[in-house]
């Protein structure tokens, strides 16, 4: 079986320019494609999660002190108030880049 040579630099070179080559995406400047990872309203959840504690909150009521499952009821619904959503996440297509 014969040996593959490797390609000296001016036969690379010459690749390289009869080759188109892909560069590389600008994500700041690329719109995002068609998916539904792109179309979630995060204010309309935070808006949901704080209506949800809200109406749980208005049905405890008055807590007890020495009620301890109904303060953690409580407090679990005050943190819903404040779900903290990561930053944001870049994701990455391979390939076609969702073109």
């Amino acid at each position: 079986m014969a040996k593959k040579k490797l390609m000296t630099f001016a036969e690379f070179e010459a690749f390289v320019a009869k080759n188109e080559w892909i560069s590389n995406d600008d994500f700041d400047h690329d719109s995002n494609p068609d998916h539904l990872w792109f179309r979630v309203d995060t204010d309309a959840i935070a808006r949901g999660l704080d209506e949800d504690s809200a109406k749980i909150l208005a049905a405890l009521g008055p807590v007890p002190k020495d009620d301890v499952e109904l303060r953690h009821l409580e407090r679990n619904a005050l943190e819903l108030r404040h779900v903290i959503l990561g930053s944001a996440k870049r994701i990455f297509f391979y390939g076609s880049a969702g073109k």
